[in-house]
């Protein structure tokens, strides 16, 4: 799962545009024509109709990830009701599909987000493996402490205990971003 796209501009300029969704979506149909559950910013689409249109067609899971990335128990019933409004009527006029599952920023819900979005038609997509890949410093972001390096160990990590029967359960849900070029 990937969290805060579609975006399209890292660095922005006519003549060198380099943004997240294309390369993230050529790496996942070059390695063996791999699915994901994208989990889109509402307000991200506006700017970036034509990636989030991409990653539809090569037959990802659109899920919303809020209009606008808030703390979701932080808000009044109304606000979480709008966050999903608009979001969803966002992806519903780009893309024409209505999504059936969102994911908390910052992991942030209770049963009371819970009940409102189950009530607007969608489930609830946590995670139970976290790259940390927000937190790696790029070109486009600021902030980010942990070495690139450390994050991709950690993924290996998960895939050695994987091969060597360690890690026996059926299937994980993995945290990760389309935020920069990192």
């Amino acid at each position: 799962t990937y969290d805060d796209g579609p975006l399209y501009y890292w660095p922005s300029t006519p003549e060198n545009e380099v943004w997240a969704e294309p390369n993230l979506y050529d790496f996942l149909l070059n390695h063996n024509d791999q699915k994901a559950n994208l989990m889109y910013i509402g307000s991200n689409i506006m700017g970036a109709a034509d990636a989030a249109q991409r990653g539809l067609n090569d037959g990802h899971v659109i899920c919303s990830h809020t209009w606008s990335h808030p703390s979701m128990t932080q808000l009044t019933n109304a606000e979480v009701v709008a966050e999903f409004y608009y979001s969803l009527r966002m992806i519903k006029e780009v893309l024409g599909v209505t999504p059936r599952c969102w994911r908390p920023p910052y992991g942030d819900v209770d049963d009371r987000v819970r009940s409102i979005v189950w009530q607007m038609g969608l489930r609830t997509i946590m995670w139970d493996l976290d790259t940390n890949d927000w937190n790696i410093p790029g070109d486009q972001t600021s902030g980010g402490t942990l070495p690139y390096s450390e994050a991709n160990a950690t993924v290996a990590g998960w895939m050695e205990n994987r091969e060597k029967g360690n890690d026996t359960t059926t299937g994980h849900v993995t945290l990760e971003h389309a935020l920069s070029n990192s």
